[in-house]
């Protein structure tokens, strides 16, 4: 309980101070609002990333597999080229 108080008190000192004789620059400044920005879009990128991408992936709908055949993949070769070849493109 002692330690609790002495680490608030400290706190308090630290980050409320009662008077200060100094001056931040616009350039200090907008590093500062810069840096904080860079934090925080990292923080929500580190929680996209490792822990709603993954178990979005987890918890996703799953989608059967579908086995198609070498005619049907044939036939799909065979539409796709089609196509190219009536817009005047290759593949």
């Amino acid at each position: 309980m002692i330690i609790t108080r002495q680490i608030v008190i400290i706190t308090t000192v630290v980050l409320f101070p009662a008077l200060a004789h100094a001056y931040v620059g616009p350039g200090a400044g907008l590093s500062a609002i810069g840096t904080i920005l860079a934090f925080i879009g990292s923080l929500l990128l580190l929680v996209v990333g490792f822990i709603w991408y993954p178990l979005k992936r987890v918890f996703g709908k799953k989608t059967a597999v579908h086995e198609t055949t070498g005619e049907e993949k044939a036939a799909v070769a065979m539409q796709h080229t089609s196509n190219n070849e009536i817009s005047g493109t290759r593949i």
